[in-house]
């Protein structure tokens, strides 16, 4: 997907014209009224454009994925004490976790989160980690009121797009994380391996 307007409209003119080409409706380095040759042939490579044309990659990651159990009954319940709960849980210990473990947090959605480890051992020891300090936190609290998260993890393959991680290793710990036992843990077999 081209989220550039400019480079939407570079792909746009080759494809136009390498269709042309493809049908022998032009000529290489003719020119009909707008169509591509090698003298007007856009360049984009020539500034910032381009290198976020070449922030995507693809590599073995180990990915966390973590969400909050039962998020809109809480937030229905008490907007402000979930909202402040959730931000020291992320404060105190998911990002200490992260941290202690060399993970890179991707990104946060509201009450989930995803986080990229280079070893998948760091990742589920971050995974448990989290776990056991959220239930030492909470278990003075009543249960209606406590955040407990599901988490899962993956290795797999990512594509890295500028700070984002997208593909089917991060779909796998989405979907492992959505299976996990509240206040749990599932990983796939390739974490497990490993």
């Amino acid at each position: 997907v081209v989220r550039d307007p400019a480079i939407s409209l570079i792909v746009w003119k080759i494809l136009g014209f390498l269709r042309r080409l493809q049908d022998g409706r032009v000529k290489p380095g003719h020119d009909d009224s707008g169509t591509l040759t090698a003298d007007n042939f856009p360049r984009p490579w020539a500034g910032a454009t381009v290198a976020r044309m070449t922030e995507t990659t693809r590599r073995l990651a180990a990915i966390l994925a973590a969400d909050v159990v039962g998020y809109s009954r809480l937030i229905e319940a008490d907007e402000a004490a979930t909202l402040a709960q959730l931000k020291s849980l992320m404060r105190e210990v998911v990002e200490k976790e992260i941290a202690a473990r060399r993970g890179r947090m991707v990104k946060t959605m509201g009450d989930g989160f995803l986080v990229e480890f280079a070893s998948v051992v760091d990742a589920v020891a971050c995974a448990a980690a989290i776990q056991r300090a959220n239930a030492e936190r909470s278990a003075a609290m009543p249960k209606e009121r406590r955040i407990e998260l599901r988490i899962g993890v993956n290795l797999g393959d990512v594509v890295a797009d500028g700070g984002d991680l997208l593909g089917d290793g991060v779909n796998v710990a989405a979907r492992l994380e959505g299976i996990a036992a509240p206040g749990g843990l599932c990983i796939s077999g390739a974490a497990y391996e490993h």
